[in-house]
């Protein structure tokens, strides 16, 4: 045996395989068996059960022993009691060689009137224990896979009967069972009522030590390395002992140096990281791509597969993770982990088996996997966030309800069971409080009307006229009453806004139903502005949450609308060349027509059995079908059958029109693609496909056609039926095909769990994939060829630039994704599913202008006073000039290092900036420098222009802010703060400055750099200090995670929570109804003076540094660590319900029931 294939990955090992390691499981296992006891082996997969199951086999055999193993999925689950006992029966007959002796069909019909667990004690008792006559073990391998078969209790309380047996037949002394598998005892008889399975011994079988592993596997490193039981060391180390996984690290290894040779040296010293990068780079990075055979993924599937014990599995993971090691209690959850093989009992305490385990299933996983699982997600992970401190976060009302509802029969995490006990908890409480105001509403009531009524009592005698005011003093009382009454239903109507907006952000973001999420944001936002036209509250006392619902659902909507008609599952949609119209194939037997309303067109009828795809001609008036009926079909556009395309053996799966429309291409079960005319007439046929063909398309040139097929390839064809290009590289069945619009490039999706991008020479470009798991079912490009767009069996679609970066995730349709497809005007996607809906997506309509191009983190962004440019900022050492497009029309260099801060002059024909190099520098906005202001002794944090625009001042590091004239000379210098001055603010109307510092304080000077006043409040430093446009608020941003609005007394009037993290700039709208903040979270926030949150912007990858408005104030600046500036739109209610309104547009057409709950769109 050659080293390069010393070692095996995946299966058993034959006997005697020089790699097969002796584990102490062997001895255990052998003297049990040769003793005559029952033994089982359960365990994780890939643990090495059936290797040992064969060694045990050769080494019994060899004393005389009889064996036989029962592979229990070669017998299958999907059957019968009578199909199973039979397969078991004659399994035995072959594994014991007594087939020729015993005809099975005669001896089990013979049979027919007992039971099929009868008929097996009967082949027991008179066929096994007469023909042999030395000890007999039967293996029973793989017995998790008849746990599902509800008669498995059966069979397992049968072998516990053979057990029992010995004490009165001795003959049954001889037979002894081994069972394998992934399960535990208490798996195999379910039934309660029965005597469990407590009999036999069990085998533990452990991962690889050193001692057990060095005389099999180090042989196969020898010639490769000098110290191979250090390296074998290191192996073992990563691997935990795993079986599998050590064997595959020792054959990376050598694989790594047949490539590498000298340059490869895992057992030197000086390079001991080379096994760590090759187990990064092998192993962790990319996983799925490498997981083959299938391993990591079968770790996975089985921790997932259960959504009612998932979450459960996942907590208790996750608390290993965090702790490093738990205790071991043998609960069903610690046990059913176990068998994943994730984590491994060792001394009593419960461990991640092994690095690479938790390099791949680490923190981030879990979390990932977690909040896939949960329907409140986002609410979770923010008040956790918050230190469980934000109960704004928590569930009220239908979204608890609905939440508990899912967790019901679900085994979860301990940290969703303290989410949702929290969230019970509040609700409970806010029950009870809007119980109390309600009973003490009340009793005000009744005392005001006791005392009128005492008093008119009191004066009856008086006469009649004081009669009259006492009476009109009852009706102020019952005014009063009214007032109060009215007040509480206020309150009430406010509180169930915020349910009704907190449920729409729910379903929008952790459900994906996007459509639904904005209806309940848009029913929140109508009742909010009929609050605010007649209600008795003060505008500070109106909730806002309706108002953040919508402003964040219009900002990152993509769904326009759903289209039903259809009654079976959806196979393929596609768009009219005109873009105006969608065809639809479906498993009810019919294709459809429909316009983007939803409005049916046509119904085309005449297949047997499913419609599974369907074309538009090139000049949209024909469609082309394919059927289940081993037919294609062409139709106009009214319905009626045109032509009938014959000759395919079996399904045509796919069907496509050629460019200039005079041909159509079909492809089938019967493994061929054809080309046909449009008569009907056959003209090539395209073999070489090794089972089914999936998908056919034609090139956009019309000078090639690609298909796609069940052996894992994807073909390049000329219309002659010439094979030009065969592209190998999938791991599973391929299909779907699609072309480049430039027919220079070709995408493929495959069950493999990728989409790929090839060039027509047959190589692999780009692999998308980026954590999606299960299959890939369509796969389609853009009309400008920049993204393509694939369909998975998760329910979800995802938008891919040809880079491989995931673009977008479209969440909302149940099971499988089955088409995408794009609208050739680029407006649209429509996705199909197995759900029978159509959806249609609107991916671009929401462009944020973006600037791209420092190549740095940005500091500071900038509007121009006319609102038609911006300026950035960066660490790069430039300050840049965009005009509102994002394109650059400056660059601004002569900074050495950072420029940390960037303001227009007033006049908007300069610019000043500040920088790391203690300077700051005044420019045309051509980027000529026009002065140099140099004084201070390290780093400027900031720079500002007076409101005449004749004076800039500066804050630094070095403790103090500077006055300066336009020509670069000193005016004056403000001193008294500790610490670095991080910011500094003109005041708009008066002749004096607000400087802010490190020291937690806020200070105002005279120009002439007396000091004025200063006050405190925040935890911590101050990142940022402005004025209102009038002068008469201060706003101030800090790192104690809070922005604070002030009057200049230095009074609090409110405080703005929200961000996590720093908050790192404020800045006030140009009409001082709102201000904005920027947030070390990613986030920057629209808030009204009175601390309520307006809007969330989301989008940046990492902390927002800067906000700045525009001078009409509809649009805020914002500039990021993640080297972007970005322009978001700053709407009042009303416009963004007039926005929600036209978005509904095509979705009120064919749901008129959604039209009527809003009367703002009518």
């Amino acid at each position: 045996m050659s080293d390069s294939n010393y070692y095996k990955i995946g299966g058993s090992l034959e006997y005697h395989h020089p790699t097969y390691v002796v584990r102490q499981a062997d001895a255990q296992l052998y003297q049990g068996l040769i003793n005559g006891e029952f033994c089982y082996v359960l365990n994780s997969r890939q643990m090495g059960k059936s290797s040992l199951r064969v060694q045990m086999t050769k080494k019994l055999k060899a004393q005389g022993v009889k064996c036989a193993a029962i592979d229990m999925t070669r017998i299958g689950s999907h059957v019968t009691p009578e199909e199973w006992y039979g397969g078991l029966v004659s399994e035995l007959l072959r594994g014991f060689r007594l087939s020729r002796k015993i005809n099975f069909s005669n001896w089990w019909r013979d049979r027919s009137l007992l039971s099929p667990v009868q008929r097996l004690s009967e082949f027991i008792d008179d066929v096994l224990l007469i023909e042999l006559s030395d000890n007999i073990v039967i293996f029973i391998d793989e017995i998790d896979s008849i746990l599902k078969i509800n008669f498995k209790d059966d069979f397992f309380t049968f072998i516990r009967a053979c057990y029992n047996q010995r004490v009165d037949n001795p003959d049954y002394q001889r037979l002894t069972f081994c069972l394998l598998g992934v399960a535990t005892p208490s798996d195999l008889i379910a039934d309660k009522q029965r005597t469990p399975f407590n009999i036999g011994q069990a085998i533990e079988l452990t991962g690889f030590t050193f001692a057990e592993a060095n005389s099999a596997l180090i042989k196969g490193l020898q010639n490769y390395v000098e110290n191979a039981e250090a390296v074998l060391t290191e192996v073992l180390d990563w691997t935990g002992g795993q079986p599998f996984l050590t064997q595959k690290l020792c054959s990376f290894i050598v694989q790594e140096w047949d490539t590498r040779g000298q340059e490869f040296h895992p057992d030197n010293p000086s390079a001991a990281n080379e096994i760590e990068l090759l187990v990064q780079q092998c192993i962790i990075e990319n996983w799925e791509a490498w997981d083959e055979p299938e391993h990591l993924r079968t770790i996975r599937d089985r921790i997932l597969a259960n959504e009612h014990r998932a979450g459960r599995l996942l907590g208790l993971y996750q608390h290993i993770l965090q702790q490093g090691q738990i205790p071991t209690d043998e609960s069903p959850e610690q046990v059913e982990l176990r068998l994943t093989g994730l984590v491994v009992r060792q001394q009593r305490y419960l461990r991640v088996y092994n690095p690479i385990y938790a390099g791949i299933f680490n923190h981030r996983w879990v979390e990932k996997e977690l909040a896939n699982l949960r329907p409140y997600s986002q609410g979770i992970t923010a008040w956790e966030e918050s230190n469980c401190q934000d109960q704004s976060r928590l569930l009220q009302g239908q979204a608890l309800q609905e939440a508990l509802a899912w967790a019901t029969n679900k085994s979860l995490s301990d940290r969703d069971y303290h989410f949702l006990a929290a969230s019970q908890e509040l609700d409970k409480r806010m029950a009870l409080e809007l119980e109390r105001k309600q009973k003490e509403a009340v009793e005000q009531a009744n005392q005001i009307l006791v005392e009128a009524t005492h008093k008119a009592q009191r004066t009856i005698r008086m006469g009649l006229g004081i009669l009259f005011v006492s009476l009109f003093g009852a009706g102020v009382a019952g005014i009063v009453v009214n007032l109060v009454i009215g007040e509480l239903k206020q309150t009430m109507e406010s509180t169930r806004l915020e349910r009704v907006s907190f449920q729409a952000l729910q379903r929008f973001e952790s459900r994906g139903d996007e459509i639904e999420g904005l209806l309940l944001a848009m029913e929140a936002g109508q009742a909010l502005q009929k609050q605010a036209q007649d209600s008795r509250l003060l505008p500070e006392e109106l909730t806002t949450s309706p108002v953040v619902a919508l402003q964040q659902i219009l900002d990152n909507i993509r769904e326009r609308n759903q289209i039903k008609g259809h009654q079976q599952r959806i196979w393929h949609v596609s768009f009219s060349p005109n873009s105006k119209y969608m065809a639809t194939a479906s498993s009810d037997g019919t294709a459809r027509l429909w316009d983007l309303s939803g409005n049916q067109k046509a119904e085309f009828k005449g297949h047997q059995g499913w419609v599974t795809h369907v074309s538009f001609s090139p000049n949209g008036e024909y469609i082309a079908t394919a059927g289940e009926d081993g037919t294609a079909r062409l139709w106009d556009l009214s319905g009626k059958q045109l032509v009938e395309f014959r000759g395919h053996q079996g399904q045509v799966w796919s069907v496509s029109f050629s460019p200039n429309g005079e041909y159509i291409a079909t492809a089938g079960e019967d493994g061929t693609a054809r080309l046909w005319d449009l008569s009907g007439q056959q003209l090539v046929e395209f073999r070489g496909h090794q089972g089914q063909v999936w998908s056919v398309s034609f090139s956009p040139n019309g000078e090639y056609i690609a298909t796609a097929g069940e052996d894992g390839t994807a073909r390049l064809w000329d219309l002659s039926g010439q094979q030009l290009v065969e592209f190998e590289g999938h791991q599973g069945k391929v299909l779907s095909v699609s072309f480049s619009p430039n027919s220079e490039y070709l995408a493929t999706a495959s069950t493999d769990g990728t989409a790929r991008l090839w060039n027509l020479f047959g190589k692999q470009l780009v692999e998308f994939q980026g954590g999606v798991q299960g299959t890939v079912l369509s796969v389609d490009f853009s009309p400008n060829g920049e993204y393509i767009a694939t369909a998975h069996d998760d329910s979800t679609t995802r938008l891919w630039d040809l880079s491989g970066n995931q673009i977008a995730e479209l969440k909302g349709h149940q099971g499988w994704v089955t088409s995408v497809s794009f609208s050739p005007n680029g407006e649209y996607l429509a996705t199909a599913s197995e759900g029978g809906i159509v959806r249609l997506w609107d991916l671009f309509s929401h462009p944020k202008a973006e600037f791209r191009g420092h190549q740095g983190w940005l500091t500071s962004v900038s509007f121009s006073p006319n609102g038609q440019y911006i300026a950035t900022a960066s660490s790069d050492g430039t300050a840049r000039l965009w005009d509102l497009s994002g394109n650059q029309n400056a660059e601004f260099k002569g900074h050495q290092g950072w420029v940390t801060r960037i303001s227009f002059s007033p006049n908007g024909e300069y610019i000043a900036t500040a920088g790391e190099d203690g300077t700051a520098r005044l420019w045309d906005l051509s980027g000529n420098q026009k002065a140099e202001f140099k004084g201070h002794q390290d780093w400027l944090t900031d720079v500002s222009f007076s409101p005449n625009g004749q004076y800039m001042a500066t804050a630094s590091s070095d403790g103090t802010a500077r006055l300066w004239d336009l020509s670069g000379k000193q005016k004056a210098e403000f001193k008294g703060h500790q610490g670095w001055v991080t910011s500094v603010s003109f005041s708009p109307n008066e002749p004096y400055i607000a400087t802010a510092g490190e020291d937690g304080t806020v200070r105002f000077w005279h120009l002439s750099g007396n000091p004025l006043t200063g006050f405190q409040g925040h935890q911590d430093w101050i990142t940022n200090v402005s004025f209102s446009p009038t002068g008469e608020y201060i706003a101030t941003a800090s790192h104690d995670g809070t922005a604070r609005l002030w009057d200049l007394s230095g009074n609090p009037l409110a405080e703005f929570k929200g961000h996590q993290g720093w908050v790192r700039s404020v800045s006030f709208s140009p009409n001082e109804l709102y201000i904005a903040t920027a947030g070390e979270d990613g986030t920057a926030r629209l808030w009204d003076l009175w601390g309520n949150p307006l809007a969330e912007f989301k989008g940046h990858q990492r902390a927002v540094t800067s906000v700045s408005f525009s001078p009409d104030g509809k649009y805020l600046a914002t500039a990021s660590h993640d080297g972007t500036a970005r322009i978001w739109r700053v709407e009042e209610l009303n416009e963004m319900l007039l926005r929600g309104c036209n978005w509904l547009n095509y979705y009120f057409v064919t749901h008129p029931q959604a039209l009527e709950k809003l009367e703002v769109c009518q």
